[in-house]
């Protein structure tokens, strides 16, 4: 009985050793199995990220592949493209054209309607994108504001209204004078985009 009780203990004894035990072939086995961790966890993000991107490509082609199957009759026809002007403009001739084009009532209307869906982020986002489809930045150059610096006036041209009125319906409760202050900022950036274009393309 005194033996069964002895060996007992030494077995109790030698378990609580070895889970506490910090000897060199242990430590060893808790940084290799620290590595195994790491790895497998680094595998996994990277396994994630692919299913990501995977996803994203497969919903990008059936988008491609719905587009596709539009017939001739089904597939929108652009406002713009029935203008006779290529865009984005880029003389002051073609803006004049289009600046008169948008006098009448009825175009004016359906220039708003399409370009209210252009999208953005934010008001600047989105007067960045409406005025990059309509201007270059060689002719935005040209223009200030409000024609200061002995450059032309902006502000009275037709498309600065339009891009106005294409804000006002694509962004709820904008404001005209945020939508204005985008479109100053837009021109005013005018020279520093073509800077850098020009950089890239070397």
């Amino acid at each position: 009985m005194h033996d069964d009780i002895n060996d007992n203990y030494l077995e109790a004894e030698n378990n609580n050793t070895c889970k506490n035990c910090r000897c060199k072939d242990c430590l060893e086995k808790d940084r290799a199995l620290d590595r195994t961790n790491k790895q497998l966890m680094q595998q996994y993000h990277i396994l994630r990220s692919m299913a990501t991107d995977i996803l994203g490509e497969v919903r990008s082609i059936k988008q491609s592949l719905s587009k596709a199957e539009r017939t001739p009759d089904e597939a929108p026809t652009s406002f713009f493209t029935e203008l006779g002007c290529q865009f984005p403009l880029n003389s002051e001739e073609e803006i004049k054209i289009f600046n008169t084009s948008l006098e009448d009532e009825d175009n004016f209307k359906n220039a708003v309607m399409e370009l209210s869906r252009v999208g953005g982020s934010n008001t600047y986002s989105f007067v960045s994108r409406t005025l990059a489809l309509l201007i270059t930045n060689e002719l935005a150059i040209t223009y200030s504001w409000l024609g200061r610096k002995g450059k032309k006036v902006f502000k009275t041209l037709k498309v600065a209204s339009l891009v106005i009125e294409s804000a006002t319906v694509a962004i709820k409760d904008v404001t005209k004078q945020e939508i204005e202050k985008c479109i100053q900022l837009w021109v005013r950036r005018a020279f520093d985009r073509k800077k850098h274009a020009l950089n890239k393309s070397f």
